[in-house]
């Protein structure tokens, strides 16, 4: 069979190629819209990703404490702020910084007071894909006023090493005024205590219409349970906290960081309510059961009857001309009485502990520090106390331990302000909050302290509630960081003095150069003529020049061509029985080029401020400082900048281990110093019962050591040791006050030889001078004595003529 095979022309070849190189092009087309899974991972593939999604999901910063049902975040202007973020990464890991960045209403960096400084804080993230991740933060709102103040915004920023960047995230904070903390209710149960929201005894209430602020003393909050508790883990961001009641939640529901935190923080002034029958219990076996006022021995029964005595004395006394408020104390005692048991706390009172007057022994209360400690012995949710009328002046005169109120009537209807001539200190902090610490809140007893502040007016009067040595005056009320303070006023005036480079005296030269010449001429000649090989003397000629420029320059400390220099003067406050310090030092950098400095400390619990050697007020920021937590085991701040010729000062802090506490016996007989530091110059000064100051001075108190105090009688000032350097005795008269010394109060002032260490400066000074002082509060006098309300808050009732209104018929 034959097959025959058509032949093709030349023109239809020329079709056919083309064709096929028209199919081949639209096949190459479509091959990457089709695709080919076999070339694709099918694990990659997420069927939840949305491509709309942020590379990096933020949350708003919310600060600490904080409201678990609130968005709002509040910050008291001049304190030292936690805060926390969530951070989200949407589509792979990241690992990066966190930043964090105070901003004024205008969206400028806010100077640090009148210095050319705005303050960044950082910290490093690391996030997983698909998983939310909260970063705590330490961070500082420097205070201004005005508009800048009010519309205050925080700025966060994450640069990831994988490229990604978030920036310009502002968080809207409101600032707190100045006579305004936090209550904190530590419960898992806050519904119950909501009726606290209603009470008049967290603000100063005035109906006067044209007072919109209604002095508001505390901020009350519930933090979430749920997890890690939103409260600082150091005492050094707790100076807004005022209070914390403390429900039903055991102590191990904070974390170890914030347990010492609690402990510092009494230590300090701050104030804590137990609610006994609900926790006291839990406390057992735990670091804060030392701060109860009783044993922590479990529950017990109590009887309605036992209540009615305190019914009776805390029952306010009725205004009957001016109120319409019935007292329902009588019907309270009533439905208590016909209570057989109800739960309790039990447990002895423990050594330092007493009964709050007038409560039947149901509240006990003891010092620990300059901190109060209060427990119930009944539970503070019982109905009882929201039927009673007088209930809100047992909370601040038995629970909060604060003067009795007044209620004053005015035009439109009633104003409350404290009692005992304290009318007009309604917005004053030392009566909101306990706290107090000296380098922050002791004032300059002086005409010239008055011409710093300018802006004094009046000083509050002479009470057992409120002292001189503590200046209220100050936008962020008491223990805000303050460099107007005494301490601050002192610690300046000394550093501008003793910084920069000490030039060697004309004697110092004159003796260098006789002993150079001695050694260069006569004696180089002579010992070579003896050893017979004179022509050497010539060759020791640059070796003696050599050594002498080392000698002379390490005998000045100065660095041939390049100086710097760095004066320090400092003071430690410790409480009496406990364990930790809270040091403060100023420090004055100095150098003949421009540097840039870097702090690096030994601990995460460490603050640092740059402030101006002169007056006046800045509106901009020119330079950043870095304040690093996190990357390493303390802070690192970054980018001190001092130009050449200039001196920068510095204004720091720390909580210090001190290895032990100094502790005075009960009969004041006998000090120990268990800590590991040797006290020089050491005096211990108390205020007798009968007002007369005596002192017992020691000299050196080494580590370890017990002495016994024998208490002189003094008419004049304390006699400080004769060793004591010049620059010490200012700030050791200044923290003794002894014009401001209180009945009951036990001090001990001495100083720490040199500085201490914790606080690394580089690049490294050639000079250092550094002075510590010590002062350790061993007693502080009691509370005043609680009392009630003078009496009862009548009820407003406001006519229809006082709107412009018809009266009605």
């Amino acid at each position: 069979m034959s097959i025959i095979i058509p032949r093709q022309s030349h023109g239809q070849c020329r079709l056919l190629t083309c064709s096929a190189l028209r199919f081949w092009l639209l096949l190459l087309c479509f091959l990457p819209i089709v695709g080919c899974d076999g070339c694709r991972r099918t694990d990659d593939l997420d069927p939840q990703e949305n491509p709309a999604e942020p590379e990096i999901a933020v949350g708003i910063m919310r600060t600490m404490p904080g409201h678990a049902d609130s968005p709002l975040s509040y910050v008291k202007p001049a304190h030292w702020t936690a805060a926390y973020q969530d951070l989200k990464a949407t589509r792979q890991d990241h690992r990066g910084v966190l930043d964090i960045e105070p901003l004024a209403a205008d969206r400028r960096p806010l100077p640090v007071g009148n210095t050319d400084y705005s303050l960044v804080f950082s910290r490093p993230a690391a996030l997983a894909k698909g998983q939310q991740k909260r970063f705590d933060l330490r961070l500082y709102m420097p205070p201004h006023s005005g508009e800048a103040q009010r519309g205050s915004v925080l700025q966060s920023s994450f640069v990831s090493r994988q490229g990604a960047m978030l920036e310009g995230m502002q968080s809207r904070v409101n600032t707190m005024p100045a006579y305004q903390y936090y209550f904190v209710v530590l419960t898992s149960r806050p519904a119950e205590f909501s009726y606290l929201g209603d009470d008049d005894w967290q603000r100063m209430r005035s109906d006067d219409l044209s007072d919109s602020e209604q002095n508001v003393h505390y901020r009350m909050v519930a933090p979430d349970t749920d997890g890690v508790i939103p409260v600082p883990d150091s005492v050094l961001q707790w100076t807004s906290i005022a209070y914390v009641l403390w429900d039903d939640l055991s102590p191990e529901t904070l974390t170890a960081d914030q347990q010492q935190a609690l402990l510092d923080w009494v230590a300090w002034g701050g104030r804590v309510i137990v609610n006994g029958p609900a926790s006291a219990a839990s406390f057992r076996g735990t670091p804060l059961q030392t701060l109860l006022p009783i044993e922590a021995s479990g529950s017990s029964e109590l009887s309605g009857s036992e209540l009615a005595p305190l019914l009776k004395t805390w029952q306010v006394p009725v205004d009957s001309e001016r109120s319409t408020v019935a007292d329902t104390t009588p019907a309270v005692i009533d439905q208590l009485t016909a209570v057989d048991s109800m739960p309790g706390a039990g447990g002895a009172k423990r050594d330092g502990a007493r009964e709050v007057a007038g409560t039947n022994d149901l509240v006990v209360e003891r010092n620990s520090g300059r901190g109060n400690v209060v427990i119930t012995r009944f539970d503070l949710t019982s109905g009882w106390l929201r039927k009673w009328t007088a209930a809100s002046g047992f909370y601040n005169g038995a629970l909060l331990r604060r003067p009795p109120r007044d209620f004053r009537p005015l035009d439109f209807g009633v104003q409350t302000v404290f009692a005992d001539d304290l009318e007009k200190q309604t917005r004053n902090p030392q009566l909101v909050s306990g706290l107090r610490i000296l380098s922050r809140d002791l004032s300059l007893l002086s005409d010239t302290a008055a011409a710093i502040e300018g802006s004094r007016t009046t000083r509050p009067t002479k009470t057992t509630w409120i002292s001189e040595r503590f200046d209220p005056h100050v936008l962020g009320g008491i223990g805000a960081w303050n460099e107007k303070s005494g301490v601050s006023t002192v610690a300046r005036d000394h550093l501008q003095q003793a910084a920069g480079i000490s030039i060697p005296p004309a004697r110092f030269v004159a003796n260098s150069l006789i002993w150079y010449l001695a050694i260069l001429v006569p004696l180089n000649y002579t010992i070579f003529r003896l050893l017979g090989r004179l022509e050497w003397a010539w060759i020791a000629v640059p070796v003696i020049a050599a050594g002498g420029a080392i000698w002379i320059a390490r005998q000045a400390q100065l660095d041939i061509g390049f100086a710097r220099s760095r004066s320090e003067i400092a003071l430690l406050e410790i409480q009496g029985g406990h364990d930790r310090g809270h040091l403060t030092r100023y420090l004055a950098l100095y150098n003949s080029l421009s540097t840039t400095y870097e702090a690096n400390f030994d601990t995460r619990e460490a603050l640092l401020a740059p402030v101006s050697m002169s007056g006046g007020t800045r509106s901009d920021a020119g330079q950043q400082i870095r304040f690093r937590s996190g990357f390493s085991a303390g802070v690192q701040v970054q980018g001190i900048n001092v130009p050449s010729n200039k001196t920068q000062l510095l204004h720091t802090e720390q909580m210090v281990a001190l290895g032990g506490a100094i502790s005075l016996d009960e009969d004041q007989a006998t000090l120990r110093n268990d800590t590991i530091w040797q006290l020089e110059d050491v005096t211990v000064v108390r205020r007798s019962d009968q007002g007369d100051l005596e002192s017992a001075p020691l000299g050196p108190l080494v580590a370890g050591e017990s002495v016994e105090l024998k208490f002189q009688s003094i008419s004049g000032a304390v006699a400080l040791g004769a060793d004591v350097p010049e620059e010490s005795q200012q700030l050791m008269r200044l923290v003794l006050s002894e014009t401001q010394f209180p009945v009951g109060e036990v001090r001990l002032i001495g100083r720490i030889a040199g500085g201490m260490s914790g606080c690394e400066i580089s690049p490294q000074a050639s000079q250092v001078q550094a002075e510590t002082v010590v002062v350790a509060t061993l007693r502080y006098p009691s509370l005043p004595a609680a009392r009630r309300d003078v009496r009862m808050r009548p009820e407003v009732q406001v006519l229809g003529e006082d709107f412009g209104e018809p009266a009605k018929p």
